[in-house]
């Protein structure tokens, strides 16, 4: 494990509330952080923010050195794609179920924020997807994903790299995945697994109407764009609706120039977590 000297002195943390109700968890890791000296900020939005949740004072994502996220995968999505844009570094404490993008379980979390104090932690840039659509530029962590925009028709679907052709699905959707997102959604509609650290991106038809029709991997600097050849479509990022697409409508997807960066204080490779996550043998 790599000793870092950044120091937290100021951290936000940011509550998933269907995890933590009543906010008992979080006013234990709000205690043991304020007892270290840390000057404890309520970060993100929703009912946390609306009810001053444990009085705490709240801060935008730039005012803190780091976010502790208390929830699961999607919670940390969720202040990830907001941590990015000022480099904020984001540690996750499972609260849900899988949690894969998380550092530690409830249970070892005052343990992990001992590490992370003693600058015993590493972190981890992770790559982000830029999706430029009709209304402007939006990111994703995970995946975007161009869908139907009705539960019973399948859509159609042109797909150019770099401009040129590679193909035309009659499908669900197609998913464009980042190598964190690919044991996500991307996992689950038969994509690679990709290990974190390699520049590549995976496209994923979900449900093609068609037996050729095989998940790609192509380079991070490639530009995808999805045409919409249908009436219309939606756009979701990391799972949360976007927008709709209109008929011969396109979404280009391609490398963000932000990254986000995540804490992680357990001395586990990434093999280690697909074992143990994955019920791999």
């Amino acid at each position: 494990m790599t000793r870092n000297e950044l120091i937290f002195n100021t951290m936000g943390i940011h509550i998933n509330t269907e995890r933590d109700t009543g906010y008992r968890f979080a006013s234990d890791i709000s205690g043991f952080l304020t007892s270290r000296g840390i000057s404890v900020k309520l970060i993100g939005d929703g009912e946390a923010l609306a009810a001053r949740c444990l009085d705490l004072p709240k801060a935008r994502i730039d005012e803190v050195r780091c976010v502790v996220v208390l929830g699961g995968d999607g919670t940390l999505l969720r202040a990830a794609r907001a941590a990015a844009m000022s480099g904020t570094p984001v540690m996750g404490i499972n609260l849900g179920r899988l949690g894969y993008l998380t550092d530690v379980s409830a249970d070892g979390a005052v343990s992990s924020l001992e590490r992370l104090l003693a600058g015993e932690y590493t972190l981890e840039k992770r790559m982000m997807l830029a999706a430029d659509m009709e209304t402007g530029a939006a990111y994703a962590l995970n995946d975007v994903f161009v869908s139907r925009s009705g539960p019973t028709r399948p859509i159609m679907l042109r797909v150019e790299i770099n401009g040129e052709h590679m193909d035309t699905y009659q499908a669900d959707g197609v998913l464009v995945s980042t190598p964190t997102g690919s044991t996500a959604y991307n996992l689950s509609a038969g994509g690679p697994v990709i290990k974190p650290d390699i520049d590549i991106l995976a496209i994923t038809p979900v449900c093609p109407h068609a037996l050729h029709v095989r998940p790609a991997v192509v380079s991070s600097a490639d530009v995808i764009t999805v045409t919409v050849l249908s009436q219309g479509g939606a756009i979701y990022l990391d799972g949360i609706g976007a927008g709709g697409i209109s008929q011969n409508g396109q979404v280009s997807i391609r490398r963000s120039e932000y990254f986000t960066t995540i804490i992680k204080t357990q001395n586990k490779g990434f093999y280690d977590i697909l074992r143990e996550k994955m019920t791999w043998s």
